[in-house]
């Protein structure tokens, strides 16, 4: 579900009111507004209409339709301030879990502490089409929260036009600027707890290799037990598209060893499941390390969690934005914090 196209529209015009400051500016045509947002006349009409009737735009007979000066907000656009946009994944969320909330709740700090602006963005288009649409917004730059794999081409194009573009959770081959969690070390770091507590049969639940993070974390994984002169047993990796709960249902019913269990985010909540199914009780019949943020509100008693500095990430992320809109940092920037193990 995205932003309905009257408030898009909106959206618009109100921004170009604000960046015109003192002047008067044209907006689209009719025409090219049906065209850009995909929309009937009389959706664009309808919002046109609204926005003359609050005096954001006037119509010039025989000219078009401009912005109104007076209702511009005078330096919101100045040199001393910045305005950030953020888009969550495809562009199309509407609801943030605690992952998402924690990384948001970081960089808007870092906004509102410099006094910059911020907006949520929903984009419907594709393609050069969402560039376009997302460049009617008058960003200083944008935060990206887990973009898809086939949004990497929007990212470039975007810095080509002008509009920084700062990652989070998925680089780009180096070619958009990154702050994310180091995946790869969380892995090793987990694996070396549970090494250092004499257990090796570990079920990893559940483990997508569509995911850059979860490749990261089993490569870590992987190497912590290589590094310690132990085998790691690969078939006790599940995948993510299957269903946990069966899985590890069958692991107990035909016998199969494990000592511990390691899982994040959504997956642990279904790992939690599989512990209740099978009266499995965390840290006294078997150790399980998993997500913090996935386990807040629930169950948390007996569970080693895994704290990733979600925050830190969405504050960093918006701070190194700023430096590159200001000019301050114009080198490429990957930034990866560690995350830790509390018992």
């Amino acid at each position: 579900m995205s932003i309905p196209a009257y408030m898009r529209i909106r959206q618009y015009a109100i921004d170009l009111v604000a960046k015109s400051l003192n002047k008067e500016k044209k907006i689209l045509s009719e025409r090219e507004l049906c065209e850009l947002f995909g929309v009937t006349r009389p959706t664009v009409r309808k919002a046109l209409k609204d926005l003359v009737d609050d005096d954001y735009l006037r119509i010039r007979p025989g000219l078009g339709t401009y912005t109104n000066p007076v209702k511009a907000v005078n330096g919101i656009f100045s040199n001393n301030t910045f305005s950030i946009g953020i888009i969550v994944g495809d562009g199309k969320h509407i609801l943030y879990d605690c992952y998402f909330g924690d990384v948001i709740v970081g960089a808007l700090n870092y906004v509102n502490k410099h006094a910059g602006f911020f907006r949520f963005l929903n984009i419907s288009a594709k393609g050069s089409k969402a560039v376009d649409e997302i460049m009617l917004m008058n960003l200083s730059g944008l935060i990206w929260i887990k973009p898809p794999v086939e949004m990497c081409d929007i990212c470039e194009k975007l810095e080509d036009r002008g509009v920084s573009v700062m990652t989070i959770g998925r680089s780009f081959n180096n070619t958009i600027d990154n702050v994310s969690i180091d995946y790869f070390h969380e892995g090793y770091a987990v694996a070396q707890y549970f090494l250092s507590k004499g257990l090796s049969n570990i079920v990893c639940g559940a483990f997508d290799s569509k995911l850059e993070a979860d490749e990261l974390r089993c490569g870590g994984f992987e190497k912590a037990f290589e590094d310690a002169g132990k085998k790691f047993n690969d078939k006790l990796v599940l995948k993510a598209e299957n269903d946990i709960v069966s899985d590890i249902h069958k692991m107990v019913e035909f016998g199969v060893e494990f000592s511990g269990i390691y899982a994040n985010g959504i997956h642990m909540l279904r790992v939690i499941e599989s512990l209740q199914k099978e009266k499995l009780t965390p840290g006294k019949d078997i150790l399980v390390v998993g997500s913090e943020h996935a386990l807040r509100g629930g169950m948390e008693t007996g569970f080693v969690k895994i704290m990733e500095p979600m925050e830190k990430v969405g504050w960093f992320a918006a701070e190194k934005l700023a430096e590159k809109i200001s000019g301050k940092n114009t080198d490429r920037i990957k930034l990866k914090l560690k995350a830790c193990i509390i018992e």
